[in-house]
């Protein structure tokens, strides 16, 4: 039988973390990756296909990396690529009759 893992530093600073406001483009395309890392587990532990990054150093406040690729998502009435500083959107129109 395998003893448990304890709880990694990174953990333990997430328990501790303060709430503060962001500027770093995120999604929930980087839930798994950054609660893999909070765990302290290796990033191949879930599919190999994978946009996301950890949020651990934003969180930590560190300076992160830039994103790689850019962001796709939908917004209200419309769709949006989100590449680091900048955002393309295109939004949706409804039209009425003939």
């Amino acid at each position: 039988m395998e003893e448990p893992q304890s709880i990694s530093s990174n953990a333990a600073f997430f328990i501790r973390a303060v709430y503060r406001v962001s500027h770093y483009p995120s999604g929930t395309i980087d839930m798994f990756l950054t609660l893999i890392d909070i765990a302290g587990l290796s990033p191949d532990s879930i599919n190999a296909v994978n946009d996301g990054v950890s949020l651990v150093p934003v969180i930590k406040n560190e300076e992160p990396s830039r994103r790689e690729k850019p962001m796709g998502f939908r917004v209200k009435a419309g769709q949006a690529w989100l590449d680091n500083d900048w955002k393309l959107v295109r939004n949706y129109t409804s039209r009425s009759g003939p």
